[in-house]
């Protein structure tokens, strides 16, 4: 646990610079929050006030410059004065500072990142920290706010004990996350405002907390970061002992790199960060809501450990919307008929009610009757989580349902959440009871399904990321290459280069074999096929005079070549670079069909041969490479053992901007470099 940073959260001494007599002023906030925190023992620092102008400030004497020595300075003053304090802090031998204070880089200012020195500063441009080990609480928000009518209400919940710690780059969602999680009962362990990062960034904040006994969770609102990698091994590390989720947003395609290849009009910068964190052994998500409701249903439920879903209903429809999605999500839905239908003979259920999954006890269903599905369905080895949505409209379902349902959940301990529909009085008031007693409520049937399944995708996320072990000295010289020469180069990572040569006049086409691929060499033609500069499956002398002598109609003096003619699966492998995570990795369907159909796979370089299986196994295609429908299977081994070491050496060799492959052709005997382009800067 990096020692500096412990300051920042567990410090012996805090300065609050600014407060006034001003109860609204946002240093006095925090300031009251801290000796409310103190009077209350759950702060044990010291803390004082620094502000040259007032004598006092809720009866602290007011300091004009700082003690030698303070752990933690919070600086929350008008942006001209927050530098002075900051130098003042500096001098003062601080060990860490907020700065509370806007108006530098994000507004169009200056960063505070060159003045920064012998101290670690968190912001500008922050609402801070909340520690509930340590007591300290920057939040610079009024506790409660009048309403029109003069009624004064809480517009913030005071901090609570939990074990998920927050770190996010923005101030709004900070407090929305703390807002939301404490007002649904649940506790965090701390919550980190990254501001503007001018000093201390996500993956220092991350590894800190990877280090702390008490938190189970660290949950992530990224919107961009300076340094991808270093970000990766942060969360690397961080989720080889903890799970870790992340929100990402702010990473549209608005500012991407034009690249001449099929792989950069194909892939998204969104891409390639939801690969680096599944790299990094945490999961992702891009909605706000899905993100409230996987922090809370993971501290509430912990994870699913298979896919079998059942669904427990007293509405038919939402039941079938909730068992789409669990199938969409790759979650599966057991028939549950033949265990079910003695609940029916017995009278348990309504002759009414459906016994399939999912299971519909109908609007003539009771509080019972759901207590007795629940109870048989505990007991389903094959059943690892359940849905149930119990709406509360029908007479026979009360506001004692939640907690027989919760205590029969703490007795088998299987993952449940609970849907109830509708903003009624009462659908507050269910979904509130649902969450006091431990089980997590949503008012959406695909949103629990989906819950489900991204707790289950939480239980196999595991860190594969690797930064480069080894490298290859090989090089290329500066420019744009192409194929037939450059797939040459492949071969030294294991790739096939089709036999070929130059077709400079007519009667070298007498010296080859048939079939052939004849085509135009430029390296201005990207898309070879649609320019009419490539004729395939050439099977003899004459058809091949006819295309070459059409080659040197249309393109003049550009060489032609002859390439043996190949069959397989075509695929395709490109390798370009992030300005976030550097090189990256994409496969998908080669050939013509590359941008139509744009299904693909990404990761960051480099990649291991399990995982390029991996990326392999999630295309459409994949089942091309296996042998569908009696074909011969392709060498997939061989194929993620080239682009491993293809991405090993790409990943290393900084001037190499990026490579294609397209088509790479597939089969029993290998993978044949067919058409390949690659630029190096100069």
């Amino acid at each position: 646990m990096d020692s500096s940073l412990k300051r920042l959260y567990d410090p012996s001494t805090i300065a609050v610079v600014g407060p006034s007599p001003n109860r609204q002023n946002l240093a006095t906030i925090i300031l009251d929050n801290l000796i409310r925190a103190a009077d209350d023992g759950s702060l044990k620092a010291k803390v004082y006030a620094v502000n040259p102008l007032y004598d006092e400030c809720l009866g602290l004497k007011c300091r004009r410059v700082l003690d030698s020595g303070t752990d933690l300075v919070i600086i929350a003053v008008p942006s001209r004065l927050a530098v002075d304090y900051l130098t003042m802090a500096q001098d003062s031998g601080a060990g860490t500072a907020i700065v509370i204070s806007g108006g530098f880089s994000e507004s169009g200012g200056k960063s505070l990142r060159p003045m920064i020195h012998g101290i670690r500063v968190l912001g500008p441009n922050t609402i801070g920290i909340v520690d509930t080990s340590s007591g300290i609480n920057t939040l610079f928000l009024p506790r409660f706010k009048k309403a029109s009518d003069g009624t004064e209400l809480r517009s913030i919940p005071d901090p609570k004990k939990g074990n998920v710690s927050i770190i996010a780059q923005s101030g709004g969602i900070s407090v929305s996350l703390y807002d939301e999680l404490l007002s649904s009962g649940m506790g965090i362990r701390a919550l980190t405002c990254l501001g503007n990062s001018d000093d201390i960034d996500a993956a220092e904040v991350i590894e800190y907390f990877a280090d702390d006994s008490l938190t189970d969770l660290i949950a992530l609102y990224l919107e961009g970061v300076n340094d991808g990698r270093k970000l990766m091994n942060s969360v690397s590390r961080a989720s080889s002992k903890k799970r870790v989720i992340a929100m990402i947003a702010g990473i549209s395609d608005a500012g991407k790199r034009a690249t001449s290849s099929h792989t950069g009009s194909i892939v998204k910068n969104s891409d390639v960060y939801f690969a680096a964190i599944k790299q990094a052994g945490a999961l992702a998500v891009n909605d706000y809501r899905d993100f409230i409701a996987l922090i809370k249903s993971y501290q509430m439920l912990g994870e699913v450990k298979g896919r079998g879903v059942a669904i427990l209903t007293n509405s038919g429809g939402a039941g079938v919307l909730a068992a789409d999605e669990a199938m969409t999500r790759g979650m599966s839905v057991p028939p549950l008929h033949d265990r079910l239908i003695s609940l029916k003979e017995n009278g348990t259920l309504p002759s009414i009610a459906s016994v399939e999954n999912p299971v519909d006890v109908s609007a003539s269903g009771d509080d019972k009757s759901i207590v007795s599905v629940y109870r048989s369905l505990l007991d389903f080895d094959d059943i690892d989580s359940i849905v149930i949505i119990s709406t509360h409209y029908p007479p026979g379902v009360t506001d004692s349902l939640p907690s027989k349902i919760a205590s029969l959940r703490k007795e088998h301990m299987k993952p449940t959440v609970a849907v109830e529909l509708g903003k009624s009085q009462w659908s507050y008031k269910i979904r509130d009871l649902y969450d006091a007693n431990g089980l997590p409520s949503v008012d959406s049937p695909q949103q629990a399904s989906h819950i489900l399944a991204l707790l289950y995708s939480m239980s196999k996320a595991k860190p594969t990321w690797h930064p480069v072990s080894e490298t290859n000295v090989a090089t290329i010289y500066p420019g744009t290459h192409i194929e037939p020469e450059i797939s040459e180069f492949l071969t030294q990572f294991g790739f096939k280069s089709p036999k070929w040569r130059w077709i400079d006049e007519e009667s070298d086409l007498d010296k080859i074999e048939y079939p052939i691929s004849l085509k135009v060499f430029s390296d201005r033609l990207v898309h070879k096929t649609e320019a009419g500069a490539v004729k395939v499956d050439i099977k003899d002398r004459n058809d091949a005079i006819f295309a070459y002598r059409q080659f040197r109609e249309r393109f003049g003096g550009e060489r032609v070549y002859a390439q043996e003619m190949v069959r397989g699966v075509e695929v395709r492998v490109g390798i370009l670079s992030d300005d976030t995570f550097g090189k990256y990795v994409d496969i998908g369907i080669g050939g013509t069909l590359t941008e139509l159909l744009k299904d693909h796979s990404t990761r960051v370089a480099p990649v291991d041969i399990n995982e390029v299986i991996e990326m392999l196994g999630e295309l459409r295609a994949a089942q091309l490479l296996m042998g569908y429908r009696g074909r011969e299977s392709a060498d997939v081994r061989s194929l993620a053992k080239s682009i491993s070491a293809l991405s090993i050496w790409a990943a290393s060799y900084n001037k190499l901007m990026e490579i294609e492959i397209n088509p790479l052709i597939v089969n029993a005997t290998g993978s044949y470099a067919v058409d390949v382009r690659a630029t190096v800067e100069f």
